[in-house]
């Protein structure tokens, strides 16, 4: 959500901006470049592609790219992101009653494993060299002959998302 100013009124509107954290970031440098702010490193302690824990997008597809987009994205941005939670279980309500349920886990709360699990399966296989990154995909190496590649099909949500009830 991105929080806005009208007179004295304060309210959130979801964003449809794609690189919301690293754009954020952004912003955060450049105030504490102004303010002559120095940090030796920053962590990101929780992040997540929706802000609620009844959004289907949580256990989709577009969950899962979005985490390998940011991820890919922000490798030389930041020393450390910690995801917002892994067990769906974490969030569970009483009226909870099927198996997927929108929650931002990386595993249902019957242990499903959802496209979140498995972006940061395959990050977690990455080596540590990077040889070359753009903005779908990232090849890295350990120098010895082994090479891993990560990529993704991340697709910017269209405005219908915005005014979608949640």
């Amino acid at each position: 959500y991105t929080l806005f100013t009208d007179g004295d009124m304060r309210y959130a509107r979801k964003s449809i901006d794609g690189h919301y954290i690293e754009n954020q970031l952004e912003l955060m440098r450049e105030v504490m470049e102004e303010a002559g702010f120095q940090i030796p490193e920053i962590h990101i302690s929780e992040w997540n592609f929706t802000g609620s824990n009844r959004n289907v997008i949580n256990d989709g597809y577009a969950q899962g790219a979005y985490i390998l987009k940011t991820c890919i994205n922000m490798t030389d941005s930041v020393d450390f992101m910690a995801y917002w939670h892994g067990l769906d279980i974490n969030s569970d309500y009483y009226d909870s009653d099927t198996v997927l349920t929108g929650d931002s886990g990386l595993l249902s709360k019957d242990g499903i494993r959802k496209p979140s699990f498995y972006a940061f399966q395959f990050l977690g296989k990455l080596q540590p060299n990077i040889i070359k990154r753009n903005e779908n995909y990232i090849v890295t190496t350990n120098g010895r002959g082994r090479y891993v590649a990560a990529c993704h099909n991340y697709k910017k949500l269209s405005a219908d998302y915005v005014f979608t009830q949640e």
